[in-house]
């Protein structure tokens, strides 16, 4: 049985904020699709080591952290439910217990490093689970942590999982406004930053201290719970793309009309041409009497005034794109 083929409760919710495939991902597996081998049970803890250029962010100690992958063919004991992944058949699962350290996390690996300067859109999906033994809360704190070597804070103990608030001021907070208590609606989180420079890998999770305004009970607990102050979510498809110096296009510049042409046969202005041409302006010629001697719906810069004396005219542009312009030209023949 895959579980992430089979019916589901969770739906996705794009944001406005992320426009995805208009740059290229630099994080690396970023779907968790890839393993390095199949995680043979969705129970099993730690198993994010068996996805490709994932870790827990801790090169020694304890982890649970967890990996679920539709190679397994079944069911996670604590996800009683057959869930679709935000992206492809993967996903991750972390979260951490409020009344105790218990904090996990999920690092990972850019394609290259980041450009001191530059500016970056990070984005990825979460879902709190609908029936789970040890997530009756959701909470507000999301966030990521970009840093030059693979595993953050790992000289002393157990590294990230214990030490997460030494670098609390140096995260990249997600705009999440509200604790998030929606159960099975995979939901997309984006935020932008400019970078230091030399960042090579990250780490998600979250490395504030908490207090009552971060986290909201949820309706559904499933009987028997074990843990009713802890916090889990699965986290896919993360997304990191670099942010073009100029998004801004370039201003398109007004047409300039002449009020006078000769077109006299010597070479010089022979046409009345319009600087700037807008596509499709259609162009209308009268004379002083207010009778059309001219007419074209998509004007091409091409008007001599042929058969007509020299003298004073009256010319209306219609645009499709800027307001209607009339206005006098002086047709000269000498």
């Amino acid at each position: 049985m895959v579980f992430l083929k089979t019916k589901s409760f969770c739906l996705l919710l794009l944001l406005p904020l992320f426009l995805k495939g208009q740059q290229e991902n630099l994080i690396l597996n970023g779907s968790a699709e890839e393993y390095i081998s199949c995680p043979e049970s969705l129970a099993v803890s730690g198993a994010i080591t068996k996805a490709k250029y994932w870790s827990a962010g801790i090169p020694g100690g304890f982890s649970s952290t967890d990996y679920y992958h539709s190679c397994a063919g079944t069911v996670p004991s604590n996800v009683s439910f057959y869930q679709y992944a935000a992206e492809g058949e993967a996903f991750i699962g972390f979260g951490f217990a409020f009344n105790s350290i218990g904090r996990e996390f999920a690092s990972g690996h850019l394609k290259q490093c980041l450009i001191s300067g530059k500016r970056y859109s990070v984005s990825f999906s979460v879902c709190l689970p609908i029936y789970t033994n040890y997530a009756p809360l959701g909470f507000d704190c999301f966030e990521v942590y970009f840093h030059p070597t693979e595993f953050p804070l790992s000289s002393v103990g157990l590294g990230v999982s214990t030490r997460y608030n030494e670098v609390s001021d140096q995260v990249v907070s997600m705009q999440v406004t509200n604790p998030m208590i929606q159960q099975g609606v995979w939901q997309r989180i984006s935020t932008e930053f400019i970078a230091n420079g030399n960042e090579c890998f990250f780490t998600v999770g979250c490395f504030q201290e908490f207090s009552a305004f971060n986290y909201s009970s949820v309706d559904s607990i499933t009987p028997g719970a074990t843990n009713l102050f802890g916090v889990l979510y699965l986290y896919d498809d993360f997304v990191l793309t670099e942010i073009p110096d100029d998004t801004t296009p370039e201003p398109t510049p007004e047409p300039v009309v002449p009020n006078v042409f000769t077109p006299n046969g010597d070479g010089i202005n022979d046409f009345w041409v319009i600087e700037n041409l807008p596509p499709g302006t259609a162009v209308a010629i009268y004379n002083r009497w207010g009778q059309q001697v001219y007419f074209s719906p998509a004007y091409a810069n091409n008007w001599a005034g042929e058969g007509l004396p020299a003298g004073n005219y009256f010319a209306e542009l219609v645009y499709r794109d800027l307001p209607p312009r009339r206005l006098a030209i002086y047709l000269k023949r000498e």
